[in-house]
């Protein structure tokens, strides 16, 4: 009896630690404040793969696709399509790595690919980066 009792609590803590990180990020909208230049990059995830950025120093929205696990995103973005208008097979170029902190997505890496993969970007880069903070 004790044995079925340990099972069935160690069954309920594994389902609410699960539950803990499904929370979706499906209608989600989360915005980067840049304030020198006075616009919001933003990410808004469409579905359970798909996310549109937007970059407002140049103004464009970019298709993009993502994984999560747990408290990690990962975000493979195609940036040529800025420069075409079918972006089909085109490897992703630029790679990035969120973290789930609340109410904020946090930079844990940024990488652009180059002919031997993707190459990680200045550690200074990162620290003129805000958060992206949920706003929807």
């Amino acid at each position: 009896m004790k044995g079925i009792a340990l099972i069935l609590i160690s069954q309920i803590i594994l389902v609410a630690r699960c539950q803990g990180n499904s929370t979706s990020l499906i209608g989600t909208t989360w915005v980067n404040e840049i304030a020198e230049h006075n616009c919001n990059d933003s990410l808004k995830f469409e579905s359970d793969s798909t996310v549109i950025w937007y970059s407002c120093e140049i103004a464009w929205h970019f298709d993009a696709r993502y994984s999560r696990r747990n408290d990690t995103i990962t975000i493979l973005i195609v940036d040529a399509q800025f420069e075409v208008d079918n972006t089909d097979g085109l490897e992703p170029t630029s790679k990035w790595i969120l973290l789930i902190k609340n109410t904020e997505l946090e930079h844990e890496y940024i990488g652009h690919k180059d002919s031997s993969g993707f190459k990680e970007v200045s550690k200074e880069t990162y620290g003129m980066i805000s958060n992206y903070k949920k706003v929807k």
